[in-house]
């Protein structure tokens, strides 16, 4: 799990905004900031909760987040680093192969 940066940490400033962050982001469209949202959501229902079956259902919730969201990064780092490939000039010895066949 790559822990470079938590760039993705949803912060709530009062009790409002706890309850309709994840209405919020869900109305965003935007799939990243809906499972953050949700990842926050099911974190702290867990930190709450006192039943054990609960905790194990949501536990397993939080995991299937947590993976989808780490497959979204990979995605995003992979479109990045193909347009810096793309933006990267050839190398003199590709330079060369192209001009010798």
């Amino acid at each position: 799990m790559d822990v470079e940066k938590n760039d993705d940490f949803c912060e709530k400033n009062d009790e409002k905004d706890e309850q309709n962050y994840l209405v919020e982001a869900v109305k965003t469209g935007n799939r990243k900031k809906m499972l953050v949202a949700l990842r926050d959501k099911i974190a702290a229902t867990i930190e709450g909760s006192e039943s054990g079956r609960d905790i194990a259902a949501l536990s397993k919730q939080l995991r299937e987040v947590t993976a989808e969201l780490d497959d979204i990064k990979a995605q995003e780092k992979a479109k990045r680093e193909k347009r810096k490939a793309a933006k990267k000039p050839p190398s003199k010895r590709d330079q060369l192969r192209v001009i010798n066949g």
